[in-house]
């Protein structure tokens, strides 16, 4: 093979490369792009929700009605009601007539969570009763909240 020869299968390599390089990056490029405006939807989303920590939330609970803030419901992160009520999924949440968010749950296992939850708010030395320790259990799946509480 000549010189001229390599050199010209030199500069197809090269411009081969060049090419596949150029697509790879568009492709790169285009994934960021993607990820940037799924970013800015869900940021939209937010804002549009504009949950504040002081917002009244209302809850029917299985026919019973429970009142508290958004933030109280927020108190234990990756928990059920903290996802529910961070902003990004209300729009999907069920709602009652009154306009509470609807949960098909026991009332009053759901009271005992959320008596743990007001009171982890106001001390992180909670201590649960023994008999409502089972039924706790039972609900536990609700919130995610018993992993977080130290008997």
């Amino acid at each position: 093979m000549s010189r001229t020869e390599l050199l010209s299968k030199f500069d197809d390599l090269v411009k081969r490369f060049k090419e596949e390089f150029k697509e790879i990056v568009e492709g790169e490029r285009a994934k960021i792009k993607a990820e940037i405006e799924a970013y800015q939807a869900e940021k939209q989303r937010m804002k549009a929700a504009d949950a504040s920590k002081n917002d009244i939330v209302l809850l029917n609970v299985g026919g019973q009605k429970f009142t508290t803030t958004r933030s109280t419901s927020c108190q234990v992160e990756g928990s059920l009601l903290a996802t529910m009520f961070s902003g990004r999924r209300e729009d999907g949440l069920e709602r009652d007539e009154d306009g509470a968010v609807f949960f098909d749950v026991n009332p009053q296992y759901f009271g005992y969570i959320f008596w743990i939850i007001c009171a982890r708010r106001k001390s992180r030395l909670l201590r649960i009763q023994h008999q409502y320790r089972k039924s706790l259990k039972i609900k536990r799946k609700i919130s995610g909240i018993l992993s977080n509480i130290s008997a």
